[in-house]
C-alpha cells in the first residue's frame, strides 16, 4: 500500500472532488508581517455541498512565529506539522467548518515573523463534495514528508481508478505511474504534480527510479454519470455543414459546438443542455478557400466541473 503514510480521509462520496493546487515556490522572509498571498479559486456546480474540505501545505525549512489565514479566517499561528521529516514539514487543516468563508474569499495568506525564512513549496486545497448527479466514489487521500521507492494500492477493480499526487524529486527522476491497465512514465524534478484514471482499475503502483516524495496522494474507486455526446452525421454540401449530434449518456448541463480549420475559427455555437436522448440537428454557412481539404467539427459537454469533447474531420 502506501506505506508509512498518514491517512487523512478515507470514505464513499456521492458526488465528486475538486482540487486546487500551487506548487509556485513562495519564499517567506524572515520577519516579514506582510502575508503571502496564492489565490486558490474552485469550482462546484449550483447546488453541491462540501462534505470534507482540507488545506494541504508543505513547508521548507522552520518557523518559530507564522501565521495561516483562509481569506481573513486564522487556521493556526503554530508551527507544529503532522509530519516532519528533514527540513520538510506537511501540514493538513480540516477547514471544513469554515467552508461558507473558504467558498466566499479562496484565498491562502501566509506570514512568517521569525527569525528564519521558509518556503511554501506546495499549497493544495482539496474538496470532497456531494452532488449526486455527477457520480459517486470511495476516496483515500495520504500525505508524507518521508522519501519512498515504488508504492501501490488496491482499487475496487468494477469502477474507475483514479490517482492524484503531488511529488517532490529533490533529482531528476523517470516515474513510472500505473492505474489499472493505464500506464505513463513521466520526467519529474522538484515539485510536481501527477493523475491518471482508468476504467476498471483493480490495483495503482508508482514506481520512481529514485526516491522521491509523495507529498500528498489521493486515488480512489469512480464512477460517473456522464454525457456521451455522439455525432452521427455531419457533411458540407454546397459550402453548408450539416451537423447531427445525438446525447446517448446521462444530461449534459452546456453543449458548445465549434467549426475550424487549423489556425481559424468557422463557427461556435452555444446549445443549451441537453439531455440524455436528444438529438439536435444544424447547419452553418461556411467561407472556404480553395485548397481547404476539410473542417474540423469539436462538440463539448459541460457537467459539474467535468467536461470532455468527441470531434469529427469533415472532408469538404
Amino acid at each position: 500500500m502506501a506505506p508509512e503514510m498518514i491517512k487523512v480521509f478515507e470514505d464513499d462520496v456521492a458526488g465528486n472532488l475538486e482540487i486546487v493546487t500551487s506548487i509556485k515556490l513562495e519564499e517567506l522572509v524572515a520577519g516579514a508581517r506582510e502575508k503571502v498571498e496564492v489565490p486558490m479559486n474552485f469550482y462546484l456546480p449550483e447546488g453541491a455541498k462540501p462534505k470534507k474540505m482540507f488545506l494541504d501545505l508543505s513547508v521548507r525549512g522552520e518557523s518559530q512565529k507564522w501565521r495561516v489565514y483562509m481569506g481573513d479566517f486564522s487556521v493556526t499561528k503554530e508551527f507544529k506539522p503532522l509530519i516532519r521529516n528533514g527540513d520538510i514539514s506537511k501540514f493538513v487543516f480540516d477547514i471544513t467548518p469554515i467552508k461558507h468563508i473558504v467558498m466566499e474569499e479562496p484565498v491562502l495568506r501566509v506570514s512568517n515573523d521569525s527569525t528564519e525564512p521558509i518556503e511554501l513549496m506546495q499549497a493544495s486545497l482539496f474538496v470532497f463534495y456531494e452532488y449526486p448527479s455527477v457520480g459517486n466514489g470511495h476516496y483515500q487521500y495520504f500525505v508524507t514528508a518521508e522519501p519512498k521507492g515504488s508504492f501501490w494500492g488496491p482499487l475496487r477493480g468494477d469502477k474507475d481508478g483514479y490517482l492524484y499526487s503531488v511529488i517532490y524529486a529533490p533529482e531528476k527522476t523517470k516515474v513510472k505511474i500505473k492505474v489499472g491497465d493505464c500506464e505513463e512514465e513521466q520526467e519529474l524534478f522538484d515539485v510536481y504534480e501527477i493523475s491518471l484514471q482508468c476504467p476498471k482499475a483493480k490495483s495503482y503502483f508508482v514506481d520512481p527510479m529514485k526516491e522521491v516524495v509523495p507529498l500528498s496522494l489521493v486515488v480512489g474507486s469512480v464512477e460517473y454519470k456522464l454525457p456521451k455526446i455522439v455525432i452521427e452525421k455531419a457533411e458540407v454540401v454546397d459550402n453548408t455543414l450539416r451537423v447531427k449530434i445525438r446525447n446517448d449518456g446521462e444530461d449534459a448541463e452546456q453543449v458548445i459546438i465549434l467549426v475550424y480549420t487549423p489556425g481559424r475559427p468557422l463557427a461556435r455555437e452555444s446549445l443549451g443542455s441537453m439531455k440524455k436522448g436528444d438529438v439536435k440537428e444544424l447547419s452553418y454557412q461556411l467561407s472556404l478557400n480553395k485548397g481547404f481539404m476539410g473542417v474540423n467539427v469539436r462538440v463539448i459537454w459541460v457537467k459539474a466541473n467535468l467536461r470532455d469533447f468527441v470531434e469529427k474531420f469533415v472532408p469538404v
